[in-house]
């Protein structure tokens, strides 16, 4: 497990522990306030997460009728 700071545009950055930047990316985004905001979206946003070493990890969010998709986005 290990520390994840973890945030998308217009929202707070929050510290999530899990086990990978996508788990703590997937965690982050159902938190309610923010998964109610990407489905109201209707657009692509980008979560971005940073490991306890200041590594970059970036995942573009796609919307769907039923939910959420994640997919890692090369940098």
């Amino acid at each position: 497990m290990g520390k994840f700071k973890v945030e998308v545009y217009d929202f707070p950055r929050q510290e999530i522990e899990a086990e990978n930047a996508e788990k703590a990316a997937w965690e982050y985004c159902y938190k309610d306030q923010i998964y109610d905001h990407l489905m109201k979206s209707q657009s692509n946003e980008y979560v971005s997460v940073r490991n306890e070493a200041g590594v970059l990890t970036e995942f573009r969010v796609d919307i769907f009728v039923n939910g959420l998709d994640l997919d890692l986005v090369k940098l």
